[in-house]
C-alpha cells in the first residue's frame, strides 16, 4: 500500500470513531432509515409501473395478433358458409327440376292411362 491509501484508511477509522464517540450515529440513523425508506419505496414504485406497462404491451400485442387471426377465419367461415349456401341451393335446384320433370311425365303416363281406359 502506498503512504496516500493508508492515510485515507486512518482517516476514515479516525471519522468513524469520531462519530461514534460524539454519539452521532444515533442521531443519523433516523434520517438514513427515512431516505433508504424512501428510496426503496420509490424503486418498488418505478419497478410497479415498468411491469405494469411491460405487461400492457404484451398483451396489446396479443390482442392484435388475436384481432389478425379471428379475421382471417371469420372470412374463411363466411366464404365457406357462402360455398355451402350455394351447393345447397344448387342441389335443391337440380332436385326440384327432377321432381318436376317426373310429375309432368306420371301426368303423361295418367293422361294415356285414362285414355285406354275409356
Amino acid at each position: 500500500m502506498n503512504d496516500e491509501t493508508t492515510q485515507d484508511i486512518k482517516q476514515f477509522f479516525t471519522d468513524a470513531m469520531a462519530v461514534q464517540r460524539y454519539g452521532i450515529v444515533d442521531e443519523l440513523k433516523p434520517f438514513i432509515t427515512d431516505t433508504v425508506s424512501k428510496q426503496r419505496d420509490d424503486i418498488i414504485e418505478d419497478l410497479k409501473l415498468f411491469i405494469s406497462g411491460t405487461v400492457y404491451q404484451h398483451v396489446a400485442s396479443i390482442q392484435v395478433d388475436l384481432d389478425t387471426k379471428i379475421d382471417g377465419l371469420e372470412r374463411r367461415l363466411t366464404k365457406k358458409i357462402d360455398d355451402l349456401s350455394d351447393a345447397v341451393a344448387d342441389a335443391l335446384e337440380n332436385s326440384n327440376a327432377e321432381t318436376d320433370t317426373q310429375l309432368q311425365n306420371h301426368e303423361v303416363r295418367i293422361a294415356k292411362l285414362e285414355g285406354s281406359a275409356a
